[in-house]
């Protein structure tokens, strides 16, 4: 795992096309996702608004989700989305509990 917690946990992800979307607009776009983002409680890992590859990442203060806006070269925009390291069924298999 990317948090050198304990082995058998797993990490989710996705990404998310934002097809369809006026690039000569994308500053408006991330900007509004970062403006949302800071005001729901995420925090700002990477703010790289200012450069060509448009790049913004926050990870939820609640929970440790983490999202991402990221404009490509060709000017298409992709939001991300990954989840904190989580056990498969919810809760450490015994083997790991009694490992304290």
């Amino acid at each position: 795992m990317a948090d050198d917690g304990p082995r058998g946990r797993y990490e989710i992800s996705k990404i998310y096309w934002l097809n369809g979307l006026p690039s000569e607009r994308n500053a408006e776009f991330v900007d509004a996702l970062y403006e949302h983002w800071v005001a729901n409680g995420f925090r700002v890992l990477s703010d790289q608004r200012a450069a060509d590859g448009k790049f913004v990442s926050v990870e939820n203060a609640g929970d440790a989700f983490r999202m991402s806006v990221k404009q490509t070269v060709e000017g298409d925009l992709s939001l991300g989305a990954s989840s904190p390291c989580v056990w498969p069924d919810g809760v450490p298999p015994a083997d790991q509990n009694s490992a304290g």
